[in-house]
């Protein structure tokens, strides 16, 4: 029986639909990758996390999280990838993006002073640097703290 990523943490249900969470488990390839299975844990429980919700931004924030990516690859030449969207419990939807590429420290020094992102421990895979940020649900919108 094969088993998947999102199989090898506590919330499988989430992690389920997620194309990280899809990947087939080798324990002779992902040897050094069992620490992401309990950042993954810990993102859930830290955040009160109830639902993945696909890679596609949700309408509602489409236009913002378009200005705020445009925004970035131009300042730090950053390219967005491995996204994942999520909803926690109060309702607030958390952005996260996995980029293999490195920002040089005084680069992402920057990037983290200058948005509302916040650096995780890596939830993608060793050679990737999780990012996330959070909009916080008001009344039928939603606000970026």
């Amino acid at each position: 029986m094969s088993v998947f990523y999102y199989d090898k943490t506590k919330y499988p249900k989430i992690y389920k639909d997620c194309y990280w969470g899809n990947f087939e488990y080798d324990s002779s390839r992902n040897l050094n990758d069992d620490h992401i299975y309990e950042n993954r844990n810990n993102f859930i429980e830290n955040h009160n996390i109830k639902k993945y919700k696909g890679y596609r931004i949700p309408i509602k924030l489409d236009n913002i999280i378009k200005i705020i990516e445009n925004d970035i690859k131009k300042k730090y030449s950053l390219h967005i990838d491995h996204i994942e969207i999520y909803e926690t419990i109060e309702k607030d939807i958390i952005y996260l993006t996995s980029p293999y590429q490195k920002l040089e420290d005084e680069d992402e020094k920057s990037f983290l002073d200058n948005t509302k992102f916040i650096k995780n421990r890596t939830l993608y895979s060793s050679g990737a640097t999780s990012y996330y940020t959070i909009f916080q649900k008001c009344g039928k919108s939603f606000i970026n703290i």
